[in-house]
């Protein structure tokens, strides 16, 4: 009968040892998970700021003419991205000989 329970104790006694060990495993991984999604969150709104910036950029764009009657083409190019989309403006110079 001692020895049942002597056993029963070091089986009790490691089963908690094990239920510690991962206990402390299981809130490692919830705090890489919380700074993983800190992480995300900030790379989201980094991209936000850039497409803000990148659309009031593009909105101060306008067709620049010379004096000469020289104007420009805009060509509009759409670009998507997982949060939204954005435009882009590339300008390229057309010559009119007068």
């Amino acid at each position: 009968m001692r020895e049942d329970k002597a056993e029963l104790r070091a089986r009790v006694y490691l089963l908690e040892r094990e239920r510690s060990a991962l206990e402390l495993k299981l809130s490692s991984q919830e705090a890489q998970q919380a700074a993983q999604q800190a992480t995300v969150q900030h790379l989201q709104a980094q991209l936000q700021d850039v497409e803000r910036r990148l659309q009031a950029q593009h909105q101060q764009v306008s067709v620049p003419q010379t004096p000469t009657g020289e104007c420009a083409a805009v060509d509009m190019q759409h670009t998507h991205t997982l949060t939204g989309e954005y435009t882009t403006a590339i300008i390229q110079s057309t010559h009119t000989n007068r």
